[in-house]
């Protein structure tokens, strides 16, 4: 099995990591407040202490970050970017602009590194079951050899978009469809009640045909 690092162990990072521990992947966690990282230890992967050591010798190195300025300083100001192996591939599952998506894999092929930006849709229930949607962008050689050795199984269903760039741009055509969902669904539900519907029957009454949305039982509940 390949070695894999995963940066950022949040409410999203740490059971994405341990779904790769238990599919029988080593692990090499890393988190700024290293407590977060004790469900990857109790799994039975590893903890490093900085990212240049987590990064060291791994064939995948995984992330989930804050944000893009984020990624930049861990992995490239911080200097882990120099103990990143030749022939290594940097998954970058964090939502980031797709321009600094694109900065990334210009920055890692000069040191002979893949990339692939492949940022996910499912919350954190989709990152403890995983059946996260993965979206990603890159060359297609990387994704085919990550599909090839099970990387993204463990974690959901990955989909291969374009190339750099081109899974940050999908996850905002993904929020773009999530945005306009919830617009119309609050829409309607003031229609219902404004007409003297109970809106919390909406969601029962309509389940099981096409006006029917995760977001509108989503709303209902809340």
């Amino acid at each position: 099995m390949a070695t894999v690092a995963f940066l950022g162990l949040g409410i999203m990072g740490a059971p994405m990591a341990v779904n790769l521990v238990h599919a029988g992947f080593a692990v090499v966690g890393w988190n700024r407040t290293l407590s977060k990282a004790a469900p990857v230890q109790e799994a039975g992967g590893s903890v490093a202490k900085t990212p240049a050591e987590a990064v060291e010798g791994a064939d995948y190195i995984l992330s989930i970050l804050d944000s893009g300025p984020v990624v930049r300083e861990v992995f490239f100001d911080s200097g882990a970017i120099d103990h990143m192996k030749s022939g290594a591939v940097f998954i970058d599952m964090a939502s980031i602009p797709p321009k600094m998506a694109q900065a990334h894999a210009a920055l890692l092929k000069e040191r002979g590194v893949g990339h692939l930006d492949a940022p996910v849709s499912g919350g954190s229930f989709g990152a403890a079951e995983g059946s996260l949607a993965i979206m990603a962008g890159g060359e297609k050689a990387d994704f085919d050899r990550a599909e090839a050795e099970g990387v993204f199984k463990p974690m959901g269903r990955a989909s291969y978009i374009g190339p750099a760039g081109s899974g940050q741009i999908a996850k905002l055509a993904n929020q773009v469809m999530v945005a306009v969902n919830i617009s119309g669904v609050a829409q309607a539900l003031l229609l219902a009640s404004a007409g003297g519907a109970d809106p919390a029957q909406i969601p029962e009454a309509l389940s099981g045909v096409t006006a029917t949305a995760v977001s509108c039982r989503n709303m209902a509940d809340a």
